[in-house]
């Protein structure tokens, strides 16, 4: 593997990563931060609701996913036009309108300049409306990465597609909530009073709920899309894309075992335990950050499993 593809898979990871942030970002605060009240506490220190203070973040890494997407395109263009990077942007413009990948990477690129376009009339103004139309952007953005991957490729109305539709959006929820927790709201985990308790066990009970429908629909769709893939289990095995692929699997089920310690043990604990035995509080709530912290640190490899087996055939 030469080292532009080493790159380009680098930035694509990263491309990727930032997509996942921004959809599970947007996500989160429609139907866990909004509703639960936590962005309405203020933050400590700041003179700011946490939900002013989200955007920033949430703004930035939508400009640098930006940046990463268009690196990730031009080396895409050199490494499968076998083009010098120095003079590849003189066939750039062909490679965008006359090749299918090229018009759809074209187009990602315009919705997620849409998407930082909505965040930054977002940092002026806290209305639910445009969180809305900016999630709806980024459900766009993932069906059209859906588009110009390998399920594409069956047809836009076949089975496999349209569960990888599913896959990748809930992949997005699930993950990209546990980055924007990590990046977003850590202050619920680490230094929420006893003036926000409750509303600290709303979002981590609604968060996980949700977590749990994810992992039920990566799981099913998962699996047929595998199914509908795979020659037999021996591909998992003999070829490079099979390895990666189980290197994955074995990733997910890794995630979902953390993920079931916080759903069946640490969050029932937080619900049972006195509000008045802060002490153990805090142990459980210390408990739970670690958690969640690793699954989110799992979560990018995944996603990095996902980058190298978005470039390699099954097969292969």
């Amino acid at each position: 593997m030469s080292y532009l593809n080493i790159f380009m898979i680098s930035f694509y990871w990263l491309f990727l990563s930032g997509t996942v942030f921004i959809a599970g970002a947007l996500a989160l605060k429609i139907l866990i931060a909004i509703p639960s009240g936590a962005d309405a506490c203020v933050h400590t220190g700041e003179n700011k609701t946490i939900g002013e203070c989200t955007i920033p973040v949430i703004f930035f890494i939508s400009l640098i996913t930006l940046i990463f997407n268009i690196a990730h395109i031009i080396l895409h263009c050199s490494v499968t036009t076998e083009t010098p990077l120095l003079e590849v942007f003189s066939i750039l413009p062909i490679f965008l309108l006359k090749t299918k990948y090229g018009m759809y990477s074209l187009m990602r690129t315009i919705v997620m300049i849409a998407i930082v376009l909505v965040l930054a009339f977002e940092l002026k103004r806290n209305d639910k409306r445009v969180i809305i139309t900016g999630f709806a952007f980024s459900l766009i953005f993932l069906v059209m990465l859906t588009m110009s991957g390998h399920q594409g490729t069956k047809g836009y109305l076949s089975i496999p597609f349209l569960l990888d539709i599913l896959h990748v959006v809930a992949i997005s929820i699930w993950i990209g909530g546990l980055f924007s927790i990590y990046c977003c709201y850590s202050f619920f985990l680490k230094k929420a009073g006893s003036e926000s308790w409750n509303i600290f066990l709303e979002f981590i009970n609604r968060f996980s709920r949700i977590a749990t429908l994810c992992v039920v629909a990566i799981t099913v769709s998962g699996t047929v899309i595998y199914l509908y893939n795979s020659k037999g289990f021996s591909d998992l095995v003999t070829t490079g894309y099979g390895v990666v692929l189980l290197m994955k699997i074995l990733l997910f089920v890794l995630i979902i075992l953390f993920g079931a310690i916080n759903k069946f043990s640490l969050i029932p604990q937080l619900n049972k335990t006195d509000v008045n035995d802060w002490t153990r509080l805090m142990s459980l709530r210390k408990k739970l950050a670690t958690t969640m912290t690793t699954e989110a640190f799992l979560g990018l490899l995944i996603l990095l499993a996902t980058s190298i087996l978005t470039h390699l055939s099954p097969g292969e």
